[in-house]
Order: C-alpha cells, then structure tokens, then sequence
C-alpha cells in the first residue's frame, strides 16, 4: 500500500498490461479525505478476493493527477 506524495514525469519504455478490475474507496482519517483505489488481479491469481495493489491519494494529490490526465489526454 502507498499514499502517492507527489508525481514527477519520466520517459521510459512500458507496456500494455494484463486488464483487471479496480474498486475505489473514499475514507476520512484524521480529518483528512483520502481517496483509494485497489486493484484485484487476474482471473488467474493465485489467492483470489485479495487486493493486489492499493495506491492511496489525498487532496493535493489528487488534484495534481487530475491535472496530469486533463493535459495527457485532453479532457
């Protein structure tokens, strides 16, 4: 699990990988409003039910990744 602090731009090689489904969360710790999303594996995992990825971001954070996604993808 991670709660994402910030984002810095790289170039790197990637590639396509294997389609799965994500929940989202929204929580208040502590007064602050997190937003979560997890990811949950192949069809084929291994342990099936179990959360494969949380990533974790608060409202700085979010903000800044729905800048980043309005500029990459122009929406």
């Amino acid at each position: 699990m991670a709660q994402i602090k910030s984002f810095r731009k790289i170039t790197r090689k990637i590639q396509s990988q294997v389609v799965i489904d994500a929940t989202y969360s929204i929580a208040s710790i502590s007064g602050n409003k997190l937003f979560q999303i997890n990811t949950w594996g192949s069809e084929d995992r291994k342990i099936k039910g179990q959360a494969s990825q949380t990533i974790q971001f608060n409202e700085e954070s979010a903000r800044e990744l729905v800048r980043i996604l309005q500029d990459e993808y122009g929406i």
